[in-house]
Formats: C-alpha cells, sequence, structure tokens
C-alpha cells in the first residue's frame, strides 16, 4: 500500500490519508525521517481545509521533535525556495494543486528545494505503517514566520532585475497560493500587470479559472491587448501562457523557445532537455534542427527534477506546464516561466506568437477517462486494442496510456500526422476503457 502519489499525498479532507488522525501520523514520520530536532517549514494554499491539514501536520511534526514555521497561504516554489535560502531541513507544503477545492494534500521539499526521491517517500511511507516511536521526548516548537512570501519577491527581483520591464500581462492567479506574490513581483518588476481570479474565499480555488481554465484569461488578454496572459494553478508550480493573438501554449513550446534562445546565449547544459512521455514528437523534431538532444522521462515533474540531475541538463519540463529552470530553481516554478518567457521575448524583440510558431506540433489526442479502481492494464482487454493501435501507427505516430498519479483517471495519449486516425484510435480506446473500468 502506498501513501504517495505522482506528486505528494491527496485525497479528500476528513478521509483517509487526510483524516486529522493520519495526517499527523504522517507529520511525525516525515520528521522522524529527516533525523534529531528537524527545522521545517510549512504552508498551504488557499482551500478552506488547508488550516486543518497544516494544523494536523503541525502537530505531527512538533510531536517528533521538529520545529515548525508556519509560513501561512504560499505558493508552492517560494516554500522550496526559503527552505534552501535559510538553510532549513525541510518543507511542508499543504495543497492539492490543480484538483477541485473540496480535495487537498501534502507535498514534501528537501532542504535544498526538491522534491523527495522514491527513496525518501519509501522512508516515510515505512515509518508511517510500522507506526513505531513516533513521538519525541521534547517537542518542537511552532514559529509564525512573518515576511516569507516578501523573502520569495525579493529573490525573483533580484533574479530578473530589469530584463522583463514594460512587459503588458494579464496573470490569472486561479484564487490560488499566488495571488498576492504574483502580482506585486510582476509590478515590481516593471511589468503593467493586470490580475484576475485574485480573489479567494477557501471555494473557488481553480473554479473555472486558472491553467486548468484558461479561457476566461483568453478573453482577458484580448480585451486588454497585452502581450502576454498566464494562468497558475492553484500552487502556482505550473503556468499556462496565452500569446498576444489569444492562442493558448503548451508547455512543450515553452520548453521549445526556451531551449532555442538558452542554445543561442550558449546556456543550454549539455545541448539537452528533459521531456515526458506525453511531449509532443513534434517538439523533438523542431530542437533537432537547432543541435539540441531530448530525454524522455516518466511523467511527473520529481521524475523530470530526477531525470535532468542524471543527465547534467539545466532545463526540463512537462506538456502541462511543470518547467524547471534549474540555475534558477530546482522545482518547477509558475512565476519563473512566466517571466523567463518575458524576458525571452524581450531579449529576442519578438512577440510570444513569434517565438512559438518555431514549435511544430504533431496531432495529438487526449482523453481522460474516470475510474472505479485503478487495474492493471496488461489483464484488460485493452492492452490488446493499445498493442492493435500501436502496430497500426508504427513508424507515424504512438500510444501512451497510463493513470493519472493524483487522480482516479485513466489518461489515454495518441499522437500521429493523422489527426481524423488519432482521434478515431483515442474515442475506440476511450470506449473500451470505459466498459472495463468506468
Amino acid at each position: 500500500m502506498r501513501l504517495f502519489g505522482t506528486d505528494g499525498i491527496r485525497g479528500k479532507p476528513n478521509k483517509s490519508p487526510l483524516t486529522p488522525q493520519e495526517i499527523a501520523r504522517i507529520g511525525q514520520s516525515f520528521a522522524r525521517s529527516i533525523g534529531k530536532a528537524p527545522r521545517i517549514l510549512a504552508c498551504r494554499d488557499t482551500r478552506e481545509s488547508g488550516a486543518m491539514i497544516q494544523a494536523a501536520v503541525t502537530a505531527g511534526l512538533a510531536s517528533a521533535g521538529a520545529d515548525v514555521f508556519d509560513a501561512g497561504v504560499l505558493n508552492t516554489p517560494a516554500a522550496a525556495y526559503i527552505a534552501k535560502a535559510m538553510k532549513m531541513d525541510a518543507a511542508v507544503v499543504i495543497s492539492a494543486s490543480h484538483n477541485p477545492a473540496d480535495e487537498n494534500g501534502i507535498k514534501f521539499f528537501t532542504g535544498s528545494g526538491a522534491k523527495l526521491t522514491e527513496k525518501q517517500e519509501a522512508e516515510i511511507e515505512q515509518a508511517y505503517f510500522s507506526n513505531k516511536g513516533m513521538s519525541a521526548s521534547k517537542t518542537g516548537l511552532v514559529h509564525n514566520f512573518i515576511g516569507a512570501g516578501t523573502r520569495y519577491i525579493d529573490f525573483a527581483r533580484q533574479a530578473f532585475g530589469d530584463s522583463v520591464k514594460g512587459i503588458n500581462a494579464v496573470i490569472d492567479c486561479s484564487n490560488g497560493a499566488a495571488y498576492l506574490v504574483a502580482p506585486r513581483i510582476m509590478d515590481e518588476l516593471g511589468i503593467k500587470v493586470k490580475a484576475i481570479s485574485a480573489e479567494p474565499d477557501g471555494f473557488n480555488i481553480n473554479r473555472e479559472c486558472g491553467s486548468e481554465h484558461p479561457e476566461k484569461l483568453r478573453q482577458a488578454v484580448l480585451k486588454a491587448g497585452a502581450d502576454i496572459g498566464v494562468a497558475f494553478d492553484g500552487d502556482a508550480d505550473r503556468a499556462m501562457l496565452i500569446d498576444e493573438e489569444g492562442t493558448i501554449l503548451s508547455g512543450d513550446q515553452l520548453i521549445g523557445i526556451a531551449a532555442i534562445h538558452m542554445a543561442k546565449k550558449k546556456t543550454l547544459a549539455n545541448s539537452r532537455v528533459i521531456v515526458t512521455h506525453y511531449s509532443n514528437y513534434g517538439l523533438e523534431e523542431t530542437l533537432k534542427k537547432y543541435s539540441i538532444g531530448t530525454i524522455r522521462c516518466e511523467v511527473g515533474d520529481q521524475k523530470v527534477a530526477a531525470a535532468m540531475a542524471a543527465h547534467g541538463c539545466n532545463l526540463g519540463g512537462e506538456q502541462s506546464g511543470h518547467i524547471i529552470f534549474s540555475d534558477i530553481m530546482p522545482t518547477g516554478d509558475g512565476i519563473i516561466t512566466a517571466l523567463q518567457m518575458m524576458r525571452i521575448m524581450k531579449s529576442e524583440g519578438k512577440k510570444l506568437s513569434e517565438l512559438a510558431r518555431i514549435i511544430e506540433k504533431l496531432p495529438q489526442a487526449i482523453v481522460s477517462i474516470p475510474v472505479r479502481e485503478k487495474k492493471e492494464i496488461e489483464g484488460l482487454r485493452l492492452a490488446q486494442s493499445i498493442s492493435e493501435a500501436e502496430k497500426l501507427l508504427e513508424g507515424s505516430g504512438r500510444v501512451y496510456v497510463r493513470y493519472s498519479g493524483t487522480q482516479s483517471l485513466l489518461r489515454i495519449m495518441v499522437e500521429g500526422k493523422n489527426e481524423k486516425q488519432i482521434n478515431k484510435i483515442a474515442q475506440e480506446l476511450a470506449r473500451l476503457a470505459k466498459s472495463e473500468l468506468g
């Protein structure tokens, strides 16, 4: 049995594993996995359940001897940055990212600001399920950490200076954790910024706004005549961008734009980037023209970060908009991604639409199917149909099917040169998946 998915622990508040008692035990297990009397930053996004979950995990951490620094509402990348900058031992973020408001989760970071490895997650799970010797003889202290957001704002200002001054941007804060820091960062960098969906009430995070619902932002960009639109998810570790023409760009396009620019500036490490199996093959073909290689890995920014470290790369990311510029941040950061794109626009003297047109895209169909349980696919009729589709597309496309690590969904991706053909294959696989798993 596992607690962790592809991005921390997620579920429904007050239901396993997010009951107060289980959350406290998770906190104890995490503190124990670090060692004696660790210093741990804790923060949350804007969900109503966040304060309860943070209180429970803080109780668990402190009971195991950890000193906890409560930063309140804070975007996930800021927590990763502050943990490293202040030489803390770890950070805990209460968030379910892009998921609906009635769900929540717990994310963990090391003192270096990186996501936990699978080995570290396994150690926490082992401690959690053994439930031995959780409490310490001496409890830790809980501190109110005032000004955490300001530290992150100062970091962003120093990293970008005057390089994005004069850009006209509309940002959609998804009524989430970036609703305070993102507008302030951009304003202080000289960006003409208009913020929407920046009035969280505990229930409206990700509701018809943000990276999952970019249409509201698209309309705002066109109305304002802005140079760029930026939509964050609930904890702002990723971003969806919209160009001045109202076109929604994929994470693949952002990776391609960044890779080509960095290669020109001779700052792209080893002339390679890390992408996932979801990344469009057109990106790979485009980058080849610039002598840039691509290395594919499993889905999840934890997997991307691990592959970047293993191959000595400083750029990697996912189609969803999780992008890591490791020279600046060790983890995905939606605000940094947006600022990097703005800096490239200014440096190249080009509109975002011009930069994006360079990146080729093959037709790609992606379907998500709700599932009752995550059965082994190999034992289903679906597996045979996937194999048949792969043979049909051999040499001209591919099929990639996996369960979501954060939701009860089966994701089906079909890619190829013939859009009508791949849509037909995707719908047929979806129909069969619904009959066997839905």
